[in-house]
């Protein structure tokens, strides 16, 4: 036997005990990256220290490198990049989208705390929604890669975990 049995539904309790906490922290998670993406939207001109830092640090970068180095053209493509898409208007309206697509995700991790099925195909298309807009606004770029990947990493790892976990909701 694995653990105490819910004499009502019969599920494992320690499982559930454990989903309870997941999806709490979830929970907060969420709320966190509304609120970050928030202060980010009211505050667009730190795009361009963001990319004052970024072309001087690739500057020393490529400097070091001689001009025969093929990783020198990945650096200018990659200065080029930032330059062109790493604006205030741009920075702006992709905190506006990860602002609506994580309060997405955290009106479906609330569904899914309250064992409602809608909760995850709100968490999948809040996380979807980011990911797209994110590509949308920056392009398929490194710099649009960079800005992206954390949220493809932590969003396929949230859906796979309560797509895993289903019977508890269904």
């Amino acid at each position: 036997m694995r653990g105490p049995f819910c004499l009502i539904c019969g599920h494992n309790m320690k499982s559930s005990s454990v989903y309870q906490v997941i999806s709490i922290l979830l929970t907060f998670i969420f709320a966190f990256l509304v609120a970050a993406n928030f202060g980010t939207y009211h505050k667009p001109e730190e795009a361009n220290l963001m990319k004052k830092q970024l072309l001087s640090e690739l500057e020393k970068k490529s400097g070091e490198l001689n001009s025969t180095d093929p990783g020198l053209e990945f650096f200018r493509s990659f200065q080029s990049s930032i330059e062109l898409s790493l604006t205030p208007q741009n920075y702006k309206m992709h905190s506006l989208y990860r602002i609506i697509g994580c309060f997405i995700s955290l009106l479906g991790i609330v569904m899914l705390r309250r064992k409602k099925a809608l909760g995850l195909h709100l968490v999948i298309a809040g996380i979807i929604f980011v990911v797209f807009t994110g590509f949308y606004v920056f392009g398929f770029t490194l710099i649009g890669w960079v800005f992206n990947i954390l949220y493809i990493l932590f969003g396929g790892l949230v859906s796979l975990y309560y797509y895993s976990k289903r019977e508890l909701y269904a």
